[in-house]
């Protein structure tokens, strides 16, 4: 009676354990990290002053830094929704050899292009293990883009000039404040170390005929 008792509890305690397990598969997480993109403002064929087409990129150097939460969507398959939010300074320098005369007549030596900007993702991920404790996580998803500063610094054959991008007083037309995209990209997890490459592209033209697409490279740490 004795053992049938004893036997009865060790069985319930083995599947309550196994229960345990099953019913706490995946935890959500937080994560900080650090990245640099290369971010390409792409202007497709616009007509200047003289009536040629002119077609030609930005590269932009971005460095962000942000925080990302992930949300388990279910406790038996590792898929998660993942949020958060990171700050963006991007920068570049353009000289000519020969002077550059944009639409407007202004001819341009040098010029240099910084920006300030808030993104927010909303991504979808499923976490599919390498081996013990590593782990590669393919993303998709939307993000939002606010821009919060930015300005055009250059010397031209009028004077130096400084413009916000964003003032109709200094620039018409502005640069829009808000993107919408799509993005993609890979993670890889060892224990709590990330190292993730990220595609993303803008649904909508920042200026003009121009439109946004970046890759990034980022670092993160996950807890």
């Amino acid at each position: 009676m004795k053992k049938s008792i004893i036997s009865g509890m060790f069985c319930l305690l083995v599947t309550g354990g196994i229960q345990a397990q099953e019913e706490v598969v995946n935890k959500n997480w937080n994560e900080f990290r650090f990245g640099i993109e290369g971010t390409t403002y792409h202007l497709s064929e616009t007509e200047d002053v003289n009536g040629d087409m002119q077609q030609g990129d930005r590269d932009v150097n971005t460095i962000s830094i942000g925080y990302r939460r992930g949300i388990a969507l279910s406790q038996k398959k590792p898929i998660y929704l993942e949020t958060g939010i990171s700050m963006k300074w991007g920068f570049s320098k353009e000289e000519w050899d020969e002077s550059y005369t944009n639409a407007t007549g202004l001819v341009i030596k040098e010029e240099t292009f910084t920006t300030f900007t808030f993104e927010v993702p909303v991504n979808v991920s499923y976490q599919i293990p390498l081996g013990e404790e590593l782990n590669m996580i393919p993303y998709t998803g939307l993000y939002m883009r606010l821009h919060a500063s930015g300005t055009l610094e250059g010397k031209s054959n009028r004077g130096n000039y400084e413009s916000n991008i964003f003032d109709k007083d200094e620039m018409d037309p502005t640069f829009k404040r808000f993107q919408l995209g799509w993005q993609l990209g890979f993670d890889f997890q060892y224990r709590k170390f990330v190292l993730g490459w990220g595609y993303g592209i803008d649904f909508n033209k920042v200026w003009q005929n121009t439109r946004v697409n970046s890759l990034a490279l980022n670092l993160g740490y996950r807890f």
